[in-house]
């Protein structure tokens, strides 16, 4: 009865899972008496499920009038806490979403969600607020400010410089992201674990236990996301050699805009891609020694091309760095 009450204010995926229980499960066990415990245990846990999503929508509604109600033309950034000295962001999207805002002197504030996930239209952080609006994954955020912000969309490059460009974008966020994924929290879980342990849950304002558990909830859908892109497939040394190439590719783009004098990637001004390989590098500059398959965050950190950019780049747009990270679960502004 209870479910059927429920159903009426649900969602549409959600009320189709309640409705499924109600026609197809529900019958086929009130068929034999000896049912009675499992129909019971089944009920409770649709219960405990159904409060725990209406619970969750309600916070998703409460957070959009939120949302509704702040002032136009700044710009709320969502991610979780600034755990690690020496880099704007542990992920390298949050760094590369908040050097755009600097880049172009946009007004913004930075917000630490732990959950926020559960508030982004993508179900990924990083993700904005903008002018009443929930935009999420960090390549459309970017979309999105430039349009917003009167930004040309190709940001004035040639089409070899926005092909080079997109080459960045996949290295990084498809090729190396996935690799350093394995890297850390597949390859060297107690390293990370205690890390995240230390760090994490003093910013998120959480014991260290339940962190402890979360990390291995991670850690299985990490290895399951690698499997599913084939990486997990790779042998050890195979997986080295593939990401050391990255880094070396990363590296020749760089060596090549020095050989032009440029000061950033395409020129003496810094563009999206250099925002995402500025995040991306500082963030792996910033990681705790790696004693298990470390062979491609140890050529960043030998690779003085690489080093020398992160410093040119955080000299212009992340001179206050010692001051904002790390830093707990607060809100930081950023005024033009």
């Amino acid at each position: 009865q209870f479910l059927y009450f429920i159903g009426p204010r649900l969602t549409p995926t959600m009320a189709a899972i309640v409705n499924a229980i109600n026609d197809n499960v529900l019958p086929a066990l009130t068929s034999a008496a000896s049912n009675t415990y499992v129909l019971g245990a089944l009920g409770l846990a649709a219960t405990g499920f159904v409060v725990m999503k209406v619970n969750a929508a309600r916070k998703r509604s409460a957070f959009m009038a939120t949302v509704k109600a702040m002032p136009k033309g700044v710009v709320y950034l969502y991610a979780i806490p600034r755990l690690l000295k020496g880099t704007p962001h542990l992920g390298h999207s949050a760094t590369k979403v908040e050097a755009f805002l600097r880049v172009h002197n946009i007004p913004y504030e930075f917000h630490f969600l732990m959950d926020g996930p559960s508030y982004s239209p993508t179900e990924t952080i990083p993700f904005i607020a903008l002018d009443g609006e929930l935009i999420g994954e960090s390549q459309f955020c970017i979309d999105a400010l430039k349009k917003r912000f009167n930004i040309p969309q190709d940001e004035g490059l040639t089409p070899v410089q926005a092909a080079v460009h997109t080459s960045i974008r996949r290295i990084v966020d498809l090729s190396l992201y996935q690799h350093n994924s394995r890297t850390t929290f597949v390859d060297n879980p107690s390293v990370m674990k205690q890390m995240m342990v230390e760090k994490f849950a003093p910013a998120a304002g959480v014991p260290g236990f339940v962190i402890g558990f979360m990390f291995g909830k991670f850690r299985k859908a990490t290895i399951n996301r690698l499997n599913v892109s084939g990486l997990g497939w790779f042998d050890d040394e195979r997986y080295q050699i593939e990401a050391t190439r990255d880094v070396a590719a990363l590296s020749a783009f760089v060596q090549d805009a020095d050989a032009r004098k440029h000061k950033y990637l395409f020129g003496n001004k810094a563009t999206s891609a250099d925002t995402l390989l500025y995040g991306f590098v500082s963030s792996v500059l910033a990681f705790p020694e790696l004693p298990n398959n470390g062979r491609a965050v140890q050529a960043i950190r030998d690779d003085k091309a690489l080093n020398a950019y992160v410093k040119r780049f955080e000299a212009e747009f992340y001179a206050d760095l010692d001051t904002i990270a790390p830093a707990g679960p607060a809100t930081q502004k950023f005024a033009k």
